[in-house]
């Protein structure tokens, strides 16, 4: 049982299908598929949803990989048909063992965020939670793994998130898949 604190709402469980994500087009392969209960990835490409993503989140998803691998994790986009720097946001950087954060400003390009954070044994493992928060008014972000916190941000430069919609970008042809998705309100 997961009690979620009063005033909170899921907005997004799943994945069940494919139905309301957009899967980037390249002429060759579907980079993304759906399958038993899962967003699979084999190659280079883009999935992203609109959440309805309200003023504090929380986006959290089981992470699994069975070779090295580099994806990107945008937090309120809103631009989920593919990866855009003209579209403000939120970028994750993550691989096995490690995530970096730049913030995406239409018409300015990124601006890295801090350091890159190591995620404690994740390098070791094939598998993790990870949860991101994220609260405009107090241009707050944060990155959990297996319920720990792994990093704090503060955008002094203010919210550039203009978005309400998350997207997953393969850089590379390892195998990612995401389950478990779950967006909240988060207090």
């Amino acid at each position: 049982i997961h009690f979620l604190p009063k005033g909170s709402a899921v907005l997004y469980e799943g994945p069940t299908s494919l139905d309301g994500w957009q899967v980037s087009k390249t002429p060759k392969v579907q980079p993304w598929r759906y399958e038993d209960g899962a967003l699979i990835a084999d190659s280079v490409g883009t999935i992203g949803r609109d959440v309805k993503l309200p003023d504090a989140s929380s986006v959290e998803f089981d992470l699994s990989w069975n070779a090295p691998f580099s994806l990107l994790f945008s937090f309120y986009t809103g631009k989920i048909e593919g990866f855009n720097y003209n579209s403000s946001s939120y970028m994750f950087y993550l691989t096995a063992g490690n995530v970096s954060l730049q913030r995406i400003s239409a018409g300015a390009g990124s601006a890295a965020l801090g350091r890159t954070a190591v995620i404690p044994g994740m390098a070791a493992k094939r598998k993790v939670h990870l949860e991101f928060r994220g609260n405009k008014e107090e241009s707050f972000l944060e990155l959990l793994a297996d319920g720990k916190s792994v990093a704090q941000w503060k955008d002094s430069a203010g919210w550039a998130g203009q978005g309400s919609g998350i997207l997953f970008f393969t850089q590379n042809e390892a195998g990612v898949k995401i389950s478990n998705i779950k967006v909240a309100s988060w207090d």
